[in-house]
């Protein structure tokens, strides 16, 4: 980490009040970053901030609250960011649930869908001005090796009664890739890198919400959040990858994404759906 080094970067990472967020928010802190928590518990994240500052050697760590299953809060976040921070030099989206019943949120998405990909997408697109005038600054989207199977049905994304709760996850993290990609060609050229990355799968909460026999299988080959936070850790502060964008990781080597995530004309659709579906408020 000694060659990692973030004094005066402002890093915000969502979802870092357990698992592999935390374990990142201590790696940035530790860094010299300063860290800010997306959270949406108080108590939770209160708890993991005292965490991160203990182990991450630095009182720079700050909390912000939203649930970002709410569009609402996710605006009012984005409004307190502003207020509160004049650069964002990293922004880490990590933030996922898995929900073993189909959920709809108050603005009427499936859950999985808006808190996984759509609100996220919110919060990088309304903060892409302080990404840009803080360049160079990086967008890094914590992705899966499950975004291989997945498919992005654009007439029925986001409201479709049918329900599978690891296809739809698949469908979610191929939607991470396929916008990660998009903005990155759009930001091309401009100090502002978007890549994304499958750490691995890690012993997390996100487990529990498995099946049990994939509980059990995924159990065996999982490794620590820590272990699996380094990959994100090393996109959002090694040297090596300032200049590289567009790309998918697994750990810390490129790898290949699935084959129909570069489809450009399917990830500007992608995208305008996105913006249609999270209008200006």
């Amino acid at each position: 980490m000694n060659k990692w080094l973030l004094e005066g970067k402002v890093c915000l990472i969502t979802g870092a009040s357990s698992g592999i967020g935390l374990e990142t928010a201590v790696g940035l802190a530790a860094a010299g970053a300063r860290v800010v928590m997306l959270c949406r518990d108080e108590a939770r994240g209160e708890a993991a901030r005292q965490e991160i500052m203990k182990r991450g050697s630095s009182a720079a760590v700050d909390l912000l609250l939203a649930d970002l299953a709410s569009q609402t809060q996710v605006y009012q976040l984005i409004s307190q960011f502003r207020l509160a921070y004049h650069r964002l030099d990293v922004l880490i989206l990590n933030a996922a649930v898995i929900t073993k019943e189909r959920q709809e949120t108050e603005d009427g998405f499936e859950m999985q869908f808006a808190v996984n990909h759509l609100n996220q997408f919110l919060l990088a697109r309304r903060l892409l001005d302080r990404l840009i005038s803080s360049a160079p600054s990086r967008i890094i989207a914590v992705s899966s090796e499950m975004h291989h199977y997945g498919r992005i049905p654009l007439d029925e994304f986001s409201h479709s009664q049918r329900y599978h709760p690891l296809r739809t996850y698949a469908n979610t993290k191929l939607a991470n890739v396929m916008c990660t990609f998009a903005f990155a060609r759009r930001l091309s050229g401009i100090g502002v890198t978007a890549n994304c990355v499958y750490p691995g799968q890690a012993r997390t909460n996100l487990l529990r919400e498995l099946p049990g026999w994939v509980q059990k299988m995924s159990w065996v080959t999982a490794v620590s959040p820590e272990e699996a936070a380094r990959s994100p850790l090393y996109l959002a502060a090694s040297p090596d990858v300032g200049d590289i964008s567009g790309a998918y990781f697994e750990g810390k080597e490129p790898a290949q994404a699935a084959s129909h995530a570069h489809d450009e004309s399917l990830q500007d659709r992608l995208y305008q759906l996105c913006l249609d579906l999270t209008p200006v408020r």
